[in-house]
């Protein structure tokens, strides 16, 4: 089961910041647990297309949706998505982080392989999280802890992680952003998969490395909010 799940919440986009309406982003993720192959920690070459869309946003609460597709998964006969929500419920103050939650549903089957001796079937869990985070100058600092379960067999599967996206603390002047994530997946649990040695210093679970790569795009609608806003700010300075 824990091979599942690590295959299933192999990483994408953080969900510190949710995207604001008129906000759309396209990423790209590549990494994962890492396993012991030839002395050496290597991260699992599993590679995430993802796109986030902001759908509404409050003077202080924000929400997006998320969608993706693992193309590790298809050259291994299966086929892998995934569908969130991020929610921002309070932002950040000063020292005090901003918070926010998400929840993600991966969804995999094996309909495509030619290999019968397994069996057809659907593998579905979900991953919910919460995280907090920081601005530090045009960086985004974040740490949290995630919750997946899988459907079928449900269990106490906790991973803290860490991680920092650069740039993504400016998004209306830079709209590319490069993250790094460290993941403890499964803390606590046996790292003994059977043919898999999975690599962690504290004896529990997968440490796990992530980089993901995602370009923001700003509709001109509010493109031209924040221009006005900007306007309005000036002229109230010269008042």
């Amino acid at each position: 089961m824990l091979s599942i799940i690590f295959f299933m919440a192999c990483g994408s986009m953080h969900n510190a910041r949710p995207l604001e309406k008129g906000q759309k982003a396209v990423g790209v993720s590549f990494g994962g647990p890492m396993v012991n192959f030839a002395e050496k920690n290597i991260p699992l070459p599993n590679a995430i297309v993802q796109v986030k869309q902001g759908m509404g946003n409050s003077p202080t609460h924000t929400w997006d949706i998320q969608y993706g597709l693992n193309l590790t998964a298809i050259a291994f006969d299966q086929i892998g998505g995934q569908f969130g929500s991020s929610y921002l419920i309070a932002p950040q103050k000063g020292i005090s982080p901003a918070w926010s939650i998400a929840s993600t549903i991966y969804a995999y089957n094996n309909f495509i392989s030619t290999d019968g001796s397994y069996g057809k079937g659907v593998w579905v869990a979900n991953q919910s999280e919460t995280t907090f985070s920081w601005k530090w100058k045009t960086h985004l600092v974040y740490t949290g802890i995630s919750q997946t379960t899988d459907v079928k067999r449900p269990s106490l599967l906790l991973s803290p992680f860490v991680g920092i996206a650069f740039s993504d603390g400016d998004r209306k002047s830079k709209p590319s952003s490069f993250q790094i994530e460290l993941r403890h997946y499964a803390a606590g649990r046996s790292p003994n998969i059977g043919f898999v040695d999975w690599y962690d210093p504290t004896g529990s679970g997968a440490m796990g490395l992530q980089l993901t790569y995602a370009y923001l795009f700003t509709s001109k609608s509010r493109g031209a909010s924040i221009k006005k806003q900007s306007t309005d700010t000036k002229k109230e300075g010269v008042q």
